[in-house]
């Protein structure tokens, strides 16, 4: 906001001035991380400071084995998007990068709330980067895509606060860490519990909220794709784990089954998606349905592996897709073309490329020794342990999954040759290499060695079910 010069100059300080903020944050999530005590199932790195102690709300802010991989997922993602937007964003690139920052913000101040109102605060506020993103950045139909993001998401919000003032008239406070000690009536609960579904649902893009996020994919600057794909949209389902699941405990059971069947239907309609757009981008939106389905079945089959599973699963889900999506900006940037094309001749032209996304591929398909594997596989024995039946619906999706990415892939590498310039194509550049190398290596490491994060979701995810177990009567 303070630097001045001529444009090119403002852009270029304000990208260096992001990139720069983005990464200590990142690097202090990380010291979070290496201080978090795994062993310890409460709330640490507690911060209170009175807000409005007239009516005894307070800004409160803390961390368990749960919201912390949530918080390095953001703050690991923003950087990236920004070094990924360097060479292609061309206006307005200030403020973008000031959006970014913001956006940044609303989400870690989301993932670390104890009070519900400061949640609904951050969490109302991470609407606001999108909403200008969408406006000033997108191309295209610009009213219309910001009418339909304010129609299916910031109104969709609405019951999420009237449910935190509600609790509050009841209760008289907000706090998170006393109102789950609070048992609330069943009816009340289940009221509370609809609050909750309707914004949550909205920003994990699931039916029938999901229809203005397919027009988003790659019709703006790629650091908003990913960041409203890979990161705004873990909000959701963090909210079901955070508020749902903690304090709405009844509910929650009650709700499971209709839940898990919205997760297989869901899933199966991801891998439909593929049929009718037959190009990457039915890839990527195939991946964005499919994997929330799967991650719904974790979290409502009630039982820790489930949970974990479902955590470790947006982990993978949230880098994968990512790495997805700015594979298929390259490509759009490379050949200039719309979103249904076939490319042959790849292989001999681009090694680079091909090497990073069929890795990143392989990681949707659940190969062992990538994170998609881990996340499968305890989804998988959540699923078992809840029900025979929710397996083989798992088991199903996974199968379908992997038939559609092996189609697609072949569909488009190895398709119709398009009219190109063969001299024209160009290896992934360095800077490419430096945005996809991160993303590829945190779906390894997951996938190779998954006890540093396994250990520290353990406790957090086993005293979410503990309460669960006893109503469910398991």
């Amino acid at each position: 906001m303070l630097t001045r010069g001529d444009e090119e100059s403002v852009a270029k300080s304000s990208q260096y001035i992001a990139l720069w903020t983005s990464i200590p944050t990142f690097i202090i999530s990380l010291f979070i991380w290496i201080n978090f005590n795994p062993n310890s199932p409460g709330f640490q790195m507690i911060e209170r400071v009175p807000w409005m102690p007239s009516i005894g709300i307070s800004y409160q802010m803390g961390i368990d084995g749960i919201s912390i991989f949530f918080i390095l997922l953001a703050t690991f993602l923003t950087p990236i998007c920004i070094f990924a937007t360097w060479k292609t964003l061309k206006h307005h690139v200030r403020e973008y990068m000031i959006v970014m920052l913001v956006l940044e913000t609303a989400l870690v101040g989301s993932f670390c709330a104890l009070d519900m109102l400061v949640f609904v605060c951050f969490f109302e506020s991470s609407l606001i980067p999108i909403f200008l993103m969408i406006g000033i950045w997108e191309k295209g139909n610009k009213s219309y895509g910001v009418t339909k993001f304010g129609v299916c998401i910031c109104l969709s919000s609405i019951p999420l606060l009237g449910a935190v003032l509600l609790m509050y008239s009841l209760e008289g406070t907000t706090d998170f860490i006393i109102l789950k000690d609070v048992h609330l009536s069943s009816s009340i609960q289940t009221y509370f519990w609809v609050a909750f579904f309707i914004p949550f649902v909205t920003k994990m893009l699931m039916f029938p909220f999901h229809n203005w996020m397919l027009d988003k994919h790659v019709i703006g600057p790629i650091g908003t794709t990913v960041m409203l794909s890979c990161s705004v949209a873990n909000l959701g389902g963090y909210g079901f784990l955070r508020l749902s699941f903690s304090l709405l405990p009844e509910a929650t059971v009650f709700f499971a089954p209709f839940m898990m069947f919205l997760g297989v239907l869901f899933a199966i309609y991801g891998t439909a998606i593929v049929i009718s757009f037959k190009s990457f981008k039915g890839l990527v939106l195939c991946l964005v349905f499919t994997q929330t389905g799967l991650i719904l079945l974790g979290m409502f089959s009630l039982n820790e592996q489930g949970i974990q599973g479902a955590i470790i699963k947006i982990l993978s889900h949230s880098a994968v897709t990512a790495g997805l999506i700015i594979c298929l900006n390259i490509l759009f940037e490379r050949f200039k073309l719309g979103q249904e094309f076939q490319i042959r001749k790849l292989l001999n032209n681009t090694p680079r490329y091909l090497v990073l996304n069929i890795l990143l591929l392989l990681a949707v398909i659940g190969v062992p020794g990538t994170s998609g594997f881990i996340g499968n596989f305890l989804i998988v024995l959540g699923a078992f342990e809840h029900s025979l039946i929710v397996s083989v619906f798992v088991f199903i999706i996974l199968i379908l999954l992997i038939i559609d990415v092996l189609y697609i892939y072949q569909h488009i590498i190895f398709g119709n040759v398009v009219a190109f310039n063969k001299s024209s194509i160009e290896d992934l550049s360095r800077h490419e290499l430096v945005v996809l190398l991160p993303i590829t290596c945190l779906v390894f490491w997951i996938g190779v060695y998954p006890i540093p994060f396994l250990e520290v979701i353990s406790l957090s995810a086993e005293s979410i079910t503990k309460s669960l177990i006893l109503i469910s009567g398991d």
